[in-house]
């Protein structure tokens, strides 16, 4: 059979056609496009790791930057304009601070690494924040009723904003020279950090800037993390912030206002600013109005243009511009992350990890207050909010990221190729000099790594693949569920239900021994009885006479009937006397003995008793009548005498007593 025209031989065997065919390379060409894309990408993140990193470090402040002042000119408007000022006149402000902040990172991220952490320097940028606070709290400006800010030529500055650039460096410094001390004895690295730590805080929190003096916690808590403090060390530090945090927030009445908004139970004027919030965000749905449309900026949400932009975020560009924002900032710390995970200097790594709790704190902090997940406590968004204390003090850290970023080795690359017809012999000297550095990093790659590994709370060497991984396993570790626990726990289990298995058995075994001692009772009870009854008819051979009772013999716990004389009256109760238990078998003897000796002996009875079938005219009273005591054995015995009549006599016959 021969093949179609156009129709290869391989095409008619299979029965595919032309377009299929066509179409399936288009899928697998597809395919090897977005794989060779992937593999590319991936292969280029992993030769060039922090080569790329300065770059999105300038490209995520000046995306943040851009579009702050987008949004201040956008919520500061209206207000500018009821104040009978230029619409122009805030958003220009921040237009200049910016400037000021983009020379201040161009300016810290060209110098060495070696020129700010000398200790000289680093004590004199302590000693200048701690200055500045004096001063703020001697000739300082109240403002909302913070006492937190300089004014000079009509110009607000706020130290505590760059104070904590300096104590960032302090406390690297600091744990950076005490080393391996922190992983022996965490006091020795914990408590001379604090020295500048606590007279910042305490003039601060003096000034009623509560909020900025949580963040510098949380700057504390990082750094202690990323220098290797173990996870107990770790627990007393957040419990002891967290108590002093509280006490702090209940201390002040407008405080404890502002924490009971997060519950929803504040009426006052206080929570008005938390409540338009809420109502920004919900207004701006997923798309959000429009760039410009707001409707709480009409002075319904104060501070709009500073703490409270966030929320005209959500407002007029949706959900859609607030997770624009949140990714910003996560690829922010993303960068951070990949510099600590990366360099082999503790000074950088425990800066860095500073810095990053810096900006991500006050970030969290802000979004989580305009939420009203958290109360208000005035913490702005960095990059976004109106002010120039936080711009330029974020634009500085961020040039501090890009110098460690710049500076850092890179992972270990090939030798790079020399064409001096194409590149400058400085072009070639750099790129060897690059080469170098990667290559004197790998020998310390692997002591870092073999270093990493022995300390409890250091951030890991990779966190994408099998660092995330090993990270992930590690959690339940860091959670306190370790092997050991584990099986202390299972050990503490099996105790336990050892011990109630135990206390079951012994439950048995008295249980057991009770019924053998009851039974054991129960045979002496009869072998007495036995006893008795063998004694009885020891004493009584021939049974019991007429006149003799035959004794009850009873058992405790029983009692004793009443008589027919005795109804009506109270029963005795086992207590009144010894309990016994008739014998029957004794009681049939008994009855028949008696028989037998009264038929036997019926001339010989008693004084006052006469025989129940007398003879006609036998023992009768001189009168005819019988006496008292025959009546009442007469009366007494008529049952036996009715049973001992012939069945066809009469009673008046023969044995009547007329």
């Amino acid at each position: 059979m021969s093949n179609a025209p156009g129709q290869t031989h391989s095409s008619a065997r299979g029965g595919v056609s032309h377009a299929q065919r066509q179409g399936r390379n288009g899928s697998t060409r597809l395919g090897s496009f977005l794989h060779n894309a992937i593999s590319s990408l991936y292969k280029r993140s992993a030769s060039r790791d922090l080569a790329d990193v300065p770059r999105l470090i300038l490209l995520v402040c000046a995306g943040l930057t851009v579009f702050g002042v987008i949004m201040v000119l956008s919520a500061s408007s209206v207000s500018m304009i009821s104040q009978g000022m230029s619409p122009f006149s805030q958003v220009t402000r921040q237009v200049m601070f910016a400037a000021l902040g983009a020379a201040a990172l161009g300016a810290i991220a060209v110098l060495k690494v070696q020129r700010y952490r000398k200790m000289w320097v680093v004590n004199i940028l302590l000693a200048l924040a701690i200055l500045a606070q004096l001063a703020v709290l001697a000739i300082g400006t109240d403002i909302n009723g913070n006492r937190n800010w300089i004014r000079f030529s009509g110009i607000q500055i706020q130290p505590s904003e760059f104070s904590k650039l300096a104590i960032v460096l302090w406390m690297a410094m600091v744990m950076t020279r005490q080393g391996s001390k922190l992983k022996e004895k965490t006091s020795r690295a914990i408590f001379p950090a604090l020295f500048g730590l606590l007279p910042l805080m305490l003039l601060i929190l003096a000034g009623k800037d509560l909020g900025t003096v949580i963040v510098y916690a949380f700057i504390f808590l990082g750094m202690v993390y990323i220098a290797g403090a173990n996870r107990k060390t770790m627990v007393w530090l957040s419990i002891i912030l967290i108590v002093s945090a509280i006490v702090g927030s209940i201390s002040s009445s407008n405080r404890r206002e502002r924490l009971m908004s997060v519950f929803g139970v504040c009426t006052g004027s206080v929570c008005d600013q938390s409540q338009a919030g809420g109502v920004a965000l919900a207004t701006g749905g997923f798309w959000g109005v429009g760039l410009g449309q707001s409707r709480q900026k009409y002075n319904y949400l104060p501070e709009a243009h500073n703490d409270y932009i966030f929320a005209i975020i959500g407002e007029e560009l949706g959900l859609l511009g607030t997770l624009t924002v949140v990714l910003l900032y996560l690829g922010l710390i993303y960068c951070a992350l990949r510099i600590i995970a990366r360099t082999a200097d503790p000074f950088i790594r425990i800066a860095t990890g500073g810095i990053i709790a810096w900006l991500s704190t006050q970030a969290i902090v802000n979004m989580a207050m305009v939420s009203g997940i958290l109360p208000v406590i005035g913490v702005p968004l960095p990059f976004i909010s109106y002010g120039g204390s936080s711009l330029i003090s974020s634009m500085l850290a961020a040039g501090m990221l890009y110098a460690f970023a710049r500076q850092t080795p890179l992972v270990g690359g090939p030798i790079p190729a020399a064409d001096l017809t194409k590149q400058t012999p400085r072009e070639v000297r750099r790129a060897n000099e690059d080469w170098k550095r990667r290559l004197s990093l790998q020998a310390i790659v692997e002591d870092e790594r073999l270093q990493l590994q022995e300390a409890g709370g250091s951030l890991g060497k990779d966190y994408w693949g099998e660092g995330l991984l090993r990270r992930v396993k590690e959690l339940p570790s860091w959670l306190g569920i370790t092997q050991r626990q584990r099986e202390h726990t299972r050990k503490t289990y099996e105790q336990r239900a050892q011990a109630r298995a135990d206390r079951a058995a012994e439950r048995r075994r008295e249980a057991e021994h009770q019924e053998v001692l009851a039974h054991e009772e129960q045979r002496i009870q009869r072998e007495r009885q036995r006893l008795r009854e063998q004694r009885f008819q020891e004493e009584h051979p021939n049974g019991l006479h007429t006149h003799e009772r035959v004794p009850q013999l009873r058992r405790k716990g029983d009692v004793q009937p009443a008589s027919r004389p005795s109804q009506g009256r109270q029963r005795s109760t086992p207590a009144d006397h010894e309990d016994t238990i008739p014998l029957q078998n004794l009681q049939k003897r008994t009855n028949a003995n008696r028989a037998r000796h009264r038929s036997s002996s019926s001339g010989r009875l008693p004084a006052g008793l006469r025989p129940l079938h007398p003879q006609p005219g036998s023992q009768t009273s001189s009168s005819g009548q019988p006496s008292a005591g025959t009546s009442r054995q007469i009366r007494r015995q008529q049952p036996s005498q009715s049973r001992q009549n012939p069945r066809g006599r009469k009673p008046g016959q023969g044995g009547s007593r007329s």
